[in-house]
């Protein structure tokens, strides 16, 4: 359990993003403007919140993995939608841009949701948020997970 333990963080850290361009430049380069500090036009959200809002199962809510898509393929959120963070379009959305979207990436060190978020948001989407611990800190929590890396049903 240990050695998986330590092979999803490795693989979590490596898949951080889904392009080759660098996801820390890019976030500086989409919050900073002249000079100051640009507020983020989404908001935080924990891992305990995006497990409430995924079992109430009305559609309120749209969770996206902005992880590499080997990463998502390994393990994701149950029912989250892949994202190229960099690439995301209206058309990979919900129609109501007042839908709650959540992005998330590794952990908190990854800011490839934050970009992704930002993305949303510059669309007109008006309830965007991320969760920061990202996968890492939702399989933490003991959340369950999707994918070929997910544990078999008992």
């Amino acid at each position: 359990m240990r050695n998986a333990s330590i092979a999803l963080v490795l693989a979590a850290l490596v898949g951080c993003g889904g392009s080759s361009s660098s996801t820390t430049e890019t976030a500086e380069a989409e919050t900073t403007t002249s000079g100051s500090e640009a507020q983020p036009s989404f908001a935080q959200i924990t891992v305990d919140e995006v497990a409430t809002a995924i079992t109430a199962a009305d559609g309120s809510v749209a969770v996206f993995d902005a992880n590499s898509r080997e990463t998502y393929d390994e393990h994701h959120v149950p029912g989250a939608t892949w994202v190229d963070y960099d690439a995301v379009t209206a058309e990979q959305l919900p129609a109501d841009h007042a839908t709650q979207l959540v992005f998330y990436c590794a952990n908190e060190q990854c800011s490839a949701s934050h970009v992704a978020a930002e993305t949303a948001s510059s669309l007109g989407y008006t309830n965007v948020a991320v969760m920061g611990a990202g996968i890492q800190g939702w399989i933490a929590a003991g959340k369950p997970v999707e994918g070929a890396g997910a544990p078999a049903a008992e």
